[in-house]
């Protein structure tokens, strides 16, 4: 079982809490919640899990957000965490998994040269609707698994192919 901690992260927002799962430092994972629903939510806490199971150090930032954030603080407070993820010291992979409001800030980090467009990536119920967060997994080099719920935001998109994105969906 990986060992439980915080890490001390600041961004535009104010302290950012998270928790941080100690792994044995196979891999690098930063979880980014959505709105409200924080990692401890189904949808994100399997990922979580599986994550840690690949022996991962894993990063769950807590939902902070009450109200939709302008798009510069989401980057930033993103950006900011994934400053303090990177500063544990792990050298290898990196994993960043998004959900909902979390995927908004994963495509600013891909589309600012935060994250290469190889990196390993999951979108938990992405907004692909949203062209910011479309244009971020079509622009991947690397496949990317995408959970998309059938009520969600892609309605009116007919699979991966209708709205532009490649990857597993599942």
């Amino acid at each position: 079982m990986a060992e439980l901690r915080s890490l001390n992260i600041v961004g535009p927002s104010g302290q950012l809490d998270n928790v941080h799962f100690e792994g044995n430092g196979r891999r690098l994972a930063l979880v980014l919640p959505g709105f409200r629903g924080g990692w401890m939510t189904a949808a994100v806490y399997y990922p979580v899990l599986a994550l840690q199971e690949s022996a991962s150090d894993v990063i769950c930032m807590e939902s902070i957000y009450s109200a939709q954030p302008p798009r510069e603080r989401l980057y930033a407070d993103a950006a900011a965490a994934l400053k303090a993820a990177r500063a544990i010291g792990s050298d290898h992979e990196e994993v960043i998994a998004g959900k909902s409001l979390g995927t908004a800030q994963v495509a600013e980090l891909l589309t600012r040269g935060d994250l290469s467009s190889d990196t390993l990536t999951i979108w938990l119920t992405p907004l692909i609707l949203d062209p910011a967060v479309a244009g971020a997994i079509a622009s991947l080099t690397r496949p990317a698994l995408l959970v998309i719920d059938r009520y969600g935001d892609c309605a009116g998109t007919t699979g991966r192919e209708g709205a532009g994105l490649g990857g597993l969906m599942v």
